[in-house]
């Protein structure tokens, strides 16, 4: 008979003298799905640009959607989905990452205080990524959009805070279209 390794000793232990451990349920259903849906439609919004524009601008709404639903569960969802759970102050998240350096750090059920600031920074984000893609589509609207007779007509804020948001070049930098990609029915992107 092999005998236990000293890591072993606690299944010596019969499993009904030990007391169950209490589970907490920390992500409801909703905060799981809409994580992985916003997961999803960022994904198919980056990869169909520009192969699929209307697949991109719906994985933009869908996006745009799911935020604004997170938002309001935000403030009326379960315990840990509620920005009062892990939303603090920032002496308070400056305290923690000071503690994390020094690993005596707090343990959180839910976000910690940095993981806190990084939800809102992501929330913050998606809504630019969207409100500014959106608004991209608007021109008649807000005057904003991608005007026919020039490269950027209206006002350029959403052109330019797009690219901070989602983390890609801008129209500006992006280098002139080849004449091959014109072929192959790739959209001309305009040099600024």
């Amino acid at each position: 008979m092999l005998k236990p390794a000293r890591t072993d000793l606690a299944a010596s232990v019969s499993l009904d003298a030990r007391p169950p451990r209490p589970t907490t349920r920390v992500w409801d259903p909703f905060v799981r799905l809409f994580h992985w849906s916003l997961v999803l439609s960022f994904g198919v919004a980056w990869f169909s640009s520009h192969p699929a524009e209307t697949l991109h601008h719906w994985a933009g709404y869908a996006a745009a959607a799911l935020i604004l639903m997170r938002l309001l569960w935000g403030m009326i969802g379960t315990r840990y989905a509620r920005f009062s759970q892990f939303v603090r102050k920032p002496a308070t998240v400056a305290r923690y990452l000071s503690n994390v350096v020094s690993s005596k750090e707090a343990r959180y059920v839910g976000h910690n205080p940095a993981g806190g600031v990084m939800v809102m920074a992501l929330i913050a984000a998606m809504a630019t990524t969207a409100l500014t893609g959106w608004m991209m589509t608007t021109e008649r609207l807000f005057r904003c959009g991608m005007g026919r007779g020039s490269p950027f007509a209206g006002c350029s804020w959403p052109v330019n805070a797009r690219p901070l948001a989602s983390l890609r070049r801008s129209a500006r930098e992006r280098p002139a279209p080849r004449e091959s990609d014109r072929s192959h029915g790739f959209r001309a992107q305009a040099r600024g």
